[in-house]
């Protein structure tokens, strides 16, 4: 007697359903098919710890997870996609754990055989090690190092960090660089970790407009390089076209070199104002800009010589030598006779007094003693304390101000706020530590940095 015996059924689909909606899946762009496969995966997800959980305990988990669904299918045209090290970055949020395990390992052994093979050739006299020239940029993948893409789209990048000198350091120290939270783009992102470029700034590269013409100069073709290729028009793009001419129209100055503490402050101001207002590149108006801020500059440099020129030695502290054959009336305030004997005769100088001599100036961006803060303006490099580590204020302009240009009031730095009346606000001077950047106390007050000796 032949048994009947039971087919097993046919397991329902969940995905690829019918022959059209195979065809829509096919269909689909790479993100959308990852974002698609990323949910599938979370619900298999709950129905394997359903089906944990009935096999554990029936009678408290009485129905058993239904079958898993299956995934959208990826070409080998998407996979070739998202091989490549940009675009496994972009999406590598939205791959399943399987396919992001395989790909990074992938990935990675791709790295090391390049490196083992890179070695090899060298040791086998097949591939000779680079040189050194002098006169050749250095060169940064700047899809390597993410993070500074990441950094500039939440806080503009200060150009001196794209010096050869700069980006060598970042590249070397990935992994130690200090970071910091950036609020997200948007309501549906989490916030991202960023560069703190502020921290950077005070304790390794000091301020941006403490860097040399010759810095800058080298750091604008690394920091041009670096905006085209994140341009998604390429270097066709408006903001490429418009940066090219933005730098050109400096790099071309005739008196660039003289004149680079009166431009660099007005680069800046203008390169960061296109973030907001993306004003076209009109060479006239920038002309006009830059010779206001040139004249001003020049004055104010001339203004600083006349103040710190040498005075000319009289005799003596109190002492004054009449022209010959001056004589004063009897009003005079040097002798009450009213005599007309020339002056000389009955001249008495005020007498000098013993009040103990003056200490040395203490400078009020570097805390040494001796100088003055004004003279650090003719100063080739940035300033450093006592200690060798940079200021963190700067001079620019001929003043004493912040790294993004703000005055700095000096009289609050001597004598604390009791001494200023006029505050605050956007437009006045800064009621900070020139030290240190404290709103809490002033520079003389001691409190950040040691009170040098006499």
């Amino acid at each position: 007697m032949v048994q009947n015996v039971e087919e097993p059924q046919a397991r329902a689909r969940k995905t690829h359903i019918s022959a059209v909606v195979i065809a829509m899946l096919n269909k689909l762009p790479l993100p959308d098919k990852l974002v698609k496969n990323k949910e599938i995966e979370q619900k298999n997800q709950e129905r394997r710890l359903k089906s944990l959980n009935h096999s554990l305990d029936p009678q408290m988990y009485p129905a058993a997870g239904s079958p898993e669904a299956s995934l959208i299918t990826l070409v080998s045209e998407d996979l070739e996609e998202l091989r490549k090290p940009s675009v496994f970055d972009r999406f590598k949020s939205l791959l399943t754990n399987d396919w992001f395990s395989s790909l990074s390992d992938e990935m990675a052994k791709k790295r090391s055989d390049a490196s083992v093979e890179k070695r090899h050739m060298v040791l086998s006299g097949r591939m000779q090690a680079a040189e050194r020239a002098v006169g050749v940029p250095f060169s940064v993948n700047f899809s390597q190092v993410r993070i500074l893409e990441k950094t500039d789209i939440s806080h503009p990048l200060p150009i001196h960090f794209f010096t050869n000198k700069n980006l060598r350091y970042i590249t070397e120290n990935l992994g130690t660089l200090p970071l910091i939270k950036a609020n997200p783009l948007d309501d549906s992102s989490k916030p991202t970790r960023i560069l703190d470029v502020a921290k950077i700034c005070a304790e390794r590269f000091g301020p941006e407009l403490s860097i040399s013409c010759a810095e800058w100069t080298e750091a604008a073709k690394n920091y041009r390089i670096f905006q085209v290729d994140r341009d998604e028009d390429g270097p066709d793009g408006n903001y490429a076209v418009w940066l090219k001419q933005h730098l050109a129209f400096f790099e071309n100055l005739e008196d660039r070199i003289k004149s680079f503490r009166a431009w660099l402050p007005l680069e800046i101001e203008l390169r960061l104002k296109y973030r907001t207002v993306a004003e076209p590149f009109v060479n006239g108006i920038y002309y006009v800009e830059y010779m206001q801020r040139r004249a001003t500059f020049t004055l104010e440099q001339r203004f600083l010589e006349h103040h710190r020129s040498p005075r000319p030695q009289s005799q003596g502290a109190n002492s004054f030598t009449p022209r010959r054959g001056q004589t004063f009336p009897s009003t005079s305030i040097c002798s009450p006779s009213t005599s007309t004997t020339p002056a000389t005769s009955r001249f008495h100088p005020f007498p000098s007094g013993n009040r103990k001599s003056q200490l040395p100036p203490c400078c009020l961006l570097c805390s040494g003693r001796g100088h003055a803060a004004d003279t650090h303006a003719s100063d080739k490099g940035p300033a450093t304390f006592p200690n060798g580590a940079r200021t963190w204020a700067c001079i620019c302009n001929g003043r004493l101000s912040t790294s993004s240009g703000r005055s700095i009031c000096i009289h609050y730095n001597i004598r604390g706020g009791s001494s200023c009346s006029h505050g605050d606000s956007p437009d006045q001077a800064l009621h900070v530590c020139s030290f240190c950047g404290s709103t809490s106390h002033h520079a003389f007050a001691w409190h950040c940095r040691s009170r040098p000796s006499a």
